[in-house]
């Protein structure tokens, strides 16, 4: 999944966790392959928690947006 938050905004990959584990109702043990960037991270978990997690955010939009992410092609 995509997060709305990155470095630039404080987040560390623990943080992304926490706000994954809340919003998609998940152990943190299925929280996995956290990527922070400047101004996203990038997540993997598993399905279910993934829609629960953009539903989450799509209800209060206090929280940093998470969106369904695309692979990136390889060259």
């Amino acid at each position: 999944v995509y997060i709305g938050v990155g470095r630039r905004h404080g987040a560390s990959a623990r943080d992304v966790a926490g706000l994954l584990m809340r919003a998609g109702g998940v152990p943190g043990r299925l929280v996995d392959g956290i990527e922070v960037r400047d101004f996203c991270a990038f997540a993997t978990l598993p399905a279910d928690a993934a829609k629960r997690a953009y539903d989450f955010c799509r209800r209060d939009p206090e929280h940093p947006a998470i969106k369904p992410a695309a692979p990136q092609a390889k060259n």
